[in-house]
């Protein structure tokens, strides 16, 4: 409901001014970490199908970007901290789903065309979530907005293809399918 939107909304806000004070006093590595684990197990707990989903996913994304590192061509992107970006970034990646009704996200049998169209937005409602979550990088914020683009351009939310979709929201795109 647009009340539990406002909710997570505020929630990820009061999250955003503790990982502020917490950076001030030069903790904010770990402690962001947990937080961001914490908004993703919030994600994951609205979705009963989802057992371990978030586990896996982090782990098959950082076991791709390792072998792709090996790659000539992505040999100076993919370091250490890009790694740790990623597997955040992962884990940040269904947080939207807090933003789905639970008629919709719980609904039994198939769901509609207009069903589709509430579950596919859940991209944008995560971005919007945590676009102002002090600590975040872009590569966190294009995983949760971008995580279900597709190569031939028919994925959501806006329709990139080919190398317009930056190479951790591929990573991410291919670990989730």
């Amino acid at each position: 409901s647009e009340e539990e939107v406002k909710l997570c909304v505020t929630l990820v806000h009061q999250l955003s001014l503790a990982l502020e004070r917490l950076r001030l006093f030069g903790q904010v590595g770990a402690s962001r970490d947990v937080l961001i684990f914490a908004l993703a197990k919030l994600a994951e707990s609205r979705d009963d199908d989802t057992g371990g989903h978030l586990e896996r996913i982090c782990g098959y994304t950082r076991t791709v970007a390792e072998a792709l590192r090996h790659h000539d061509r992505f040999r100076r992107v993919i370091d250490e901290r890009y790694l740790d970006d990623l597997y955040r970034s992962a884990a940040l990646h269904d947080i939207g789903k807090v933003g789905i009704s639970d008629e919709v996200l719980e609904k039994e049998g198939s769901l509609t065309d207009a069903d589709w169209a509430v579950i596919r937005h859940h991209t944008v409602v995560g971005y919007d979530m945590v676009k102002s979550l002090e600590g975040l990088t872009d590569r966190h914020l294009e995983i949760v907005r971008s995580h279900h683009e597709r190569y031939d351009g028919r994925g959501y939310p806006d329709g990139l293809k080919g190398d317009e979709i930056p190479l951790l929201v591929r990573i991410m795109a291919a670990a989730d399918m």
